[in-house]
């Protein structure tokens, strides 16, 4: 049976904070103030300036797990503003990752190209972590709309989940900055891995 849990409220309000602790604001010249209904001027809004780029993210920790494995419990894509996010929740703890542009995309299993929406390929690999059960039953699914509502994510696929490894490639129909980062749930404590990609 597949298990597909969204937190959509809170996603976007941790997203909204993040946003306001990852990023640098500076003056919007390009527009001119509008009057307000009474005739004043609102005060400028900050323009959010995305400070990612396009070199390879990695973490390898390699801390002492006890023999844990991460499992993803539950995903979600978010458009916030300069950037589109995606934020995985992993359980009992959060994986190393890779990050970074690949030519081709492929299956993990048969080492067969993916078909994937988009020109350019950014694969993200998470280990040790996998998506399914001792019974072999899917903890996660990526449902058809995963990235319908991203301005810089085409499509979004898992491309494996064997021996420790998930990995997950978002097509882009150019190649954009991004980073990585965390948040935490606060009432859980519990991590999350967001990865962002500067919409155009």
């Amino acid at each position: 049976m597949l298990r597909m849990r969204f937190m959509p409220v809170l996603i976007v309000t941790l997203i909204a904070l993040a946003g306001i602790g990852f990023a640098a604001c500076g003056d919007d010249d390009s527009t001119s103030p509008t009057e307000t209904a009474d005739g004043s001027t609102p005060a400028p809004r900050p323009t959010i300036v995305f400070s990612g780029d396009t070199e390879p993210k990695e973490r390898i920790t390699r801390p002492d797990r006890g023999g844990r494995i991460a499992t993803l419990e539950i995903a979600e894509a978010v458009d916030a503003g300069s950037h589109s996010s995606v934020v995985f929740t992993f359980l009992p703890l959060v994986p190393d990752y890779n990050i970074h542009y690949v030519d081709e995309p492929i299956a993990c299993g048969s080492g067969e190209p993916l078909n994937i929406e988009g020109t350019s390929f950014l694969q993200v690999r998470f280990t040790p972590a996998l998506a399914h059960d001792d019974l072999g039953e899917t903890t996660f699914s990526v449902p058809d709309d995963f990235s319908a509502n991203l301005p810089a994510i085409s499509e979004i696929q898992q491309s494996c989940d064997f021996e420790g490894e998930l990995t997950f490639v978002f097509g882009l129909d150019e190649q954009a900055d991004f980073k990585v980062g965390y948040l935490t749930e606060p009432l859980t404590k519990v991590e999350m891995i967001v990865v962002d990609v500067k919409n155009p």
